[in-house]
């Protein structure tokens, strides 16, 4: 582990990769800036005022939205969701963008480091309707694990949240770094099994680094540079067939 970490840091802290990791970043903020221009900090301001007064005059046309809303039950649920999660929202909200981002760079992220590591050259890999058919059914789980858990945060102080979340970013790492890094058929051989213990607790390790303010932005490449050495360097002990 102390050698793929090595390799990593030396592929991350080069000029091209450094730049790509900017990307991320950049992404969230024009993002969010935009969703801000378009009248995001209003709404917010609305919902943040009809919470604290019991005035939700903005929808009190909707007789029965308007009803729901003044039951104390969901006034209160409401109002822990707004102040509870509204950081850690943003925060995860931001994650997300930037995996996404770096899901995109990561086919030229792994082509580099084989490239300059290990040159395996491994074709045929998984083909693009496979991965985002996946990708899509893991999106759905994760909606429905996120509404299930949705009404517990107000008792869990919010940690149950992070079972969906912990969930979509180590499928979706597992799904981007596998489909990149192996063949086809290894690679729907590893979605059967399951990462190893290995890559969930490297994926537990960057989980909890996405929740430092910026690191979780600036760091998803290095995530995907430790997960495709992580792959490669196995391949390379075990001396797995693919071909070329």
């Amino acid at each position: 582990m102390n050698n793929i970490l090595s390799l990593s840091f030396r592929d991350f802290w080069t000029k091209k990769i450094i730049l790509w990791s900017f990307l991320p970043l950049i992404a969230v903020l024009v993002i969010f800036f935009t969703m801000f221009i378009v009248g995001g900090g209003a709404l917010l301001e609305t919902i943040k005022t009809g919470l604290e007064t019991g005035d939700y005059g903005f929808i009190e046309e909707h007789k029965i939205i308007a009803w729901i809303l003044h039951l104390g039950v969901v006034h209160w649920l409401l109002g822990s969701l707004f102040y509870l999660l509204g950081t850690v929202l943003v925060i995860i909200i931001s994650v997300i963008i930037a995996l996404i981002i770096a899901g995109l760079l990561t086919p030229m992220i792994t082509a580099e480091i084989d490239k300059r590591h290990y040159q395996f050259n491994i074709h045929p890999k998984a083909d693009t309707y496979t991965v985002i058919k996946l990708m899509t059914m893991v999106l759905l789980k994760f909606i429905g694990l996120f509404l299930l858990c949705l009404p517990l945060i107000p008792f869990t102080a919010f940690f149950i949240i992070h079972i969906p979340l912990f969930y979509l970013f180590y499928k979706f790492f597992l799904i981007d770094i596998y489909s990149n890094t192996v063949s086809r058929e290894h690679f729907h051989i590893k979605m059967q099994q399951g990462g190893d213990s290995q890559f969930i607790f490297a994926c537990f390790i960057f989980y909890l680094l996405c929740f430092i303010p910026l690191a979780g932005l600036f760091l998803q490449l290095f995530f995907v540079i430790y997960f495709t050495h992580l792959v490669y360097q196995r391949q390379k002990a075990f001396r797995l067939p693919e071909k070329s």
